[in-house]
């Protein structure tokens, strides 16, 4: 059993203050790293409200974020493994436009990568959508302005209306593959 403390970065690595929840560290292949994680994701108990509820739109979906040698390999993992989920390929701008905020939400588990990401037209579908509810330009991932545009969001009724923007929720968790 490993602690807190000895999962914990060393002072010097710069991330002494990194707060580490829990991880699944297994190097080799075929050791079960996404089953136990797709396990992880089946057990988990509905988290409460918090104040943080105000600043991202909160889901009890889980983000997983891989290469894009990836997602597939997830996704037969998924279905072998977890196949009650509700899982969400986001992985192209094709799949953004099929997408809404609300596809996101009503999902267990959201699979993109870390190019999509990065990739233009997401950059711009964001920047577009800052824009519109903030009445401004600003940088593409500008935090005070993302967080203006997730408080808006949490007063909506209806987020079929909203493009799929994976800043703007509070995930359940996180994975990074």
């Amino acid at each position: 059993r490993v602690t807190q403390d000895q999962l914990r970065p060393s002072a010097h690595s710069g991330q002494g203050n990194a707060r580490i929840r829990g991880c699944c560290c297994c190097d080799a292949v075929g050791t079960g790293k996404t089953a136990s994680a797709l396990g992880l994701v089946l057990l988990s108990e509905p988290l409460g409200p918090t104040d943080k509820d105000v600043i991202r739109v909160r889901t009890s979906a889980t983000l997983v974020m891989v290469p894009t040698n990836l997602p597939q390999q997830w996704q037969t993992e998924a279905a072998r493994f977890a196949p009650r989920l509700n899982v969400v390929m986001l992985l192209s701008f094709k799949d953004a436009k099929a997408l809404t905020m609300q596809s996101l939400m009503d999902a267990d588990l959201v699979i993109s990568t870390f190019s999509f990401l990065r990739g233009k037209p997401y950059l711009d579908s964001l920047e577009e959508h800052v824009r519109k509810v903030n009445g401004r330009q600003s940088t593409r991932r500008d935090v005070g302005a993302l967080c203006t545009c997730a408080r808006v969001m949490t007063h909506a009724a209806d987020f079929t209306c909203f493009p799929p923007l994976i800043e703007l929720l509070r995930w359940r968790r996180l994975i990074v593959d």
